[in-house]
């Protein structure tokens, strides 16, 4: 017979099921007892704490994180402001104080994009610039914008200089090599003059739909000595930047136990969270695409990020297909145009899938 596992990172909840005489585990728990068959299982985990809850505390969300701060009198350092909530953003877009539509990045730029309302003057196009004005929102998002003040753009620009410099870094930049290879992925263009451009300036008030999609590309290098210790697949948790192949997208913190493994791979990664106090976003990596540099690796990246499916068809799709001893019949032959005493070739490589 089967047996019960209950998996739960609940304190209370593990106790009172070992009471009943059922087995329990923590996620934690649970990840490292099948690791030997599943060595990438718990990628998603490493960047949580193994602290237990005690079953009543609230989900951690930006609501419960401003009342705690209020409570605790403690001096609020986020790095962003608050989103809206549903009922404040959809009261505002109908009264025309806010206006809805999807951000859409810059080239080149993770920094600075545009959002066309198309309820504000017949579909006018609002800049958001900045990484504060962007408000944690990322390329293709469904987003609330609310317009600036002329004394609010001037004040925005000044303080974009300071605070977006050091955006997507991190204390791991020792040389000017790693700075320059993190810049020439995607750097910010020196933020415009106030009245250079016609178009209205905005900030991002919160977030209707989220566009998160996987993500290519690779990890910024290590210290020497950092290597050192993660050599040898060492199992121990770092903590990771990783720099999208796409320009119009930060760079996202992970945490991971394959870090060796994963130095010098063209990687995917997908975003899970990105709060107030963080920077960046925070995510997992899902599969290694393979060593940089290759054809076959580079192949994969640039299918991967155009959206084209690459994955074997499956059963279902193969048995559409005729039996490989297929023979036409007569009948059918007579129903066709007959080219066999015509030379046709392909054009195409050995492994395409689109024949020409």
């Amino acid at each position: 017979e089967g047996q019960v596992l209950l998996v739960t990172n609940d304190r209370r909840c593990k106790e009172l099921a070992v009471q009943e005489g059922l087995r329990a585990m923590t996620i934690f728990e649970y990840v490292d007892s099948v690791r030997d068959h599943f060595p990438t299982a718990g990628e998603k985990l490493a960047s949580m704490g193994e602290d237990m809850t005690a079953g009543d505390e609230d989900v951690d969300n930006e609501v419960n994180m401003d009342r705690r701060r209020k409570v605790a009198k403690v001096v609020d350092t986020s790095f962003y402001p608050a989103h809206l909530k549903q009922i404040d953003l959809v009261d505002g877009i109908k009264k025309k104080r806010f206006f809805q539509g999807t951000l859409r990045m810059f080239m080149n730029s993770c920094f600075s994009g545009a959002v066309t309302c198309h309820s504000l003057d017949g579909g006018k196009e609002v800049r958001i610039g900045g990484r504060k004005n962007l408000n944690r929102a990322v390329d293709g998002d469904v987003v609330v914008v609310q317009l600036l003040s002329a004394a609010e753009v001037a004040q925005s620009l000044r303080d974009r200089g300071k605070t977006d410099a050091d955006f997507g870094t991190t204390s791991q930049v020792t040389t000017r090599a790693d700075i320059l290879a993190e810049k020439e992925v995607g750097s910010e263009p020196p933020p415009p003059k106030a009245g250079d451009s016609d178009k209205p300036e905005g900030r991002i008030v919160g977030i209707l739909k989220r566009n998160w999609r996987e993500y290519a590309g690779t990890l910024r290098p290590l210290h020497e000595e950092r290597q050192k210790e993660l050599a040898g697949g060492n199992a121990a948790k770092a903590d990771r930047t990783f720099i999208p192949l796409d320009a119009r997208v930060p760079n996202v913190r992970i945490a991971t136990r394959h870090s060796s493994n994963l130095e010098g791979q063209r990687i995917v990664v997908v975003i899970d969270s990105w709060d107030r106090d963080s920077p960046n976003p925070k995510g997992h990596w899902v599969r290694i695409l393979g060593p940089v540099g290759e054809r076959d690796t580079e192949s994969k990246v640039i299918l991967h990020e155009h959206g084209v499916i690459t994955r074997e068809f499956s059963d279902a799709v193969l048995k559409c297909l005729p039996a490989a001893d297929y023979y036409p019949s007569p009948e059918e032959i007579a129903s066709r145009k007959d080219l066999r005493d015509r030379i046709v070739c392909s054009i195409d490589p050995p492994g395409c899938k689109d024949i020409d």
